[in-house]
């Protein structure tokens, strides 16, 4: 009969020798539940002769595992809850929340994983193999990461406004392409107004205005603002022949048609 110490008669080749792991003979009373002779297989942990458990902080590669963190979550590696998953490296895209795990170039733990990295409304995705800040994440406009499925052109990490994107204060125009029109002032796009969808107004060049739209209308821009009282618009404001341009002595006339007695 197997002891704790020694093998039994029936072990063949070590009968009657003493227990040790490695021996090619699984003594249960010696707590040995698989012998492999020291090489790890899918089914025994070569140098341990124990069964292979995520988790027993030993990496049997036979058996698939990468990587071991005694069965918790980490940086590198996936704990045994991940099923499937469990003791191999996490990646934003492996389908499994790994809450210890920043991705690369990422700002923050995962709080979402797509299996296969796409993006959702719910979950950013990892940014085809490239992920970067907001990865596997909710997506939020100013998060650096570009979701299309929750409509976003852009996206500024931060949420400020720059030139090619309203930022995060634009509401529903954040993380949007910054045009004329859509009533957000973006002042790093050079805009100093915008409000009323795109028209004229009184004090605001509208989207036809050109290299002037959403600029404060002014005699001498080079847009003839219908909803101001402008009939003319020369460039640079100069005086023609028969326009007067924004030097004229009573503002009411600047930006008029010549007419005697207009001073």
């Amino acid at each position: 009969m197997d002891s704790t110490t020694c093998n039994s008669q029936t072990a063949g080749a070590v009968a009657c020798q003493p227990a040790r792991c490695g021996d090619g003979y699984t003594n249960m009373a010696a707590k040995a539940q698989c012998d492999t002779s020291l090489v790890d297989t899918m089914m025994c942990n070569g140098v341990l002769c124990t069964q292979p458990v995520c988790g027993d902080n030993y990496v049997n590669a036979a058996a698939g595992e990468q990587c071991e963190s005694g069965g918790n979550d980490s940086q590198t590696c996936n704990g045994k809850l991940a099923g499937a998953l469990g003791c191999h490296a996490p990646s934003c895209g492996d389908g499994y929340i790994n809450k210890a795990f920043t991705p690369s170039g990422g700002q923050a733990v995962e709080q979402c994983d797509n299996a296969g990295g796409g993006d959702t409304a719910a979950c950013n995705g990892n940014n085809a193999g490239n992920n970067g800040p907001g990865s596997c994440r909710p997506p939020t406009c100013g998060d650096g990461y570009i979701n299309i499925k929750v409509n976003e052109q852009c996206d500024n990490l931060g949420g400020g406004d720059s030139a090619l994107c309203n930022g995060k204060v634009a509401g529903a125009n954040g993380c949007k392409l910054p045009t004329c029109g859509d009533n957000y002032v973006n002042t790093a796009a050079s805009e100093t107004c915008d409000a009323t969808s795109g028209t004229d107004t009184t004090s605001c060049n509208g989207k036809n205005g050109g290299a002037v739209a959403c600029q404060a209308s002014r005699c001498g821009d080079n847009y003839l603002n219908p909803a101001t009282t402008e009939k003319c618009d020369t460039p640079g404001s100069v005086d023609t022949a028969t326009r007067t341009g924004n030097n004229a002595s009573l503002p009411a006339v600047r930006c008029q048609l010549v007419q005697c007695g207009d001073n």
